[in-house]
């Protein structure tokens, strides 16, 4: 009897710490994953200017594959395919850990030079439909994409 009371209490015990996992959360990099359009940029060096695609006369769609994003304007005028590249870090405006996307934007200058900029977002909110990214910089912007 000893030994039953003893069987069910082990049994017990690990049935409380099995109930108590935490469920496993989507990855970032799973969720981030398609095609994003632009919905709105707030912020900027006022703080307060909102741009949409209605306000400036253009939409953008990111397209995030494995390890690169495609970014278009105006379906086709323009393309980018840059890498891009999840982490978690120290923010330099808030001083906090945060999950930054950093996206290596190519410039080209006189022609033959291609310039590489690292843009650091904060991912502020990721969900299947929706990422707000802030820009980690001062007078930065608020961008929100929608799939």
């Amino acid at each position: 009897m000893k030994n039953v009371i003893y069987s069910l209490s082990a049994i017990l015990v690990l049935f409380i710490f099995d109930s108590c996992k935490k469920e496993d959360s989507p990855k970032p990099q799973n969720l981030i994953s398609g095609k994003w359009q632009w919905q709105q940029s707030v912020g900027g060096f006022s703080g307060s200017a909102v741009l949409t695609p209605a306000t400036e006369g253009y939409t953008r769609q990111f397209n995030f594959g494995k390890d690169s994003v495609t970014i278009t304007l105006n379906d086709t005028s323009f393309e980018d395919r840059a890498a891009f590249h999840l982490t978690n870090e120290k923010s330099i405006l808030y001083h906090t850990t945060h999950d930054f996307l950093t996206i290596d934007y190519h410039f080209t200058i006189g022609g033959d030079s291609v310039v590489v900029l690292p843009m650091r977002y904060i991912i502020k909110d990721l969900k299947p439909e929706k990422m707000v990214l802030t820009e980690d910089v001062f007078d930065g912007f608020e961008i929100t994409l929608a799939k």
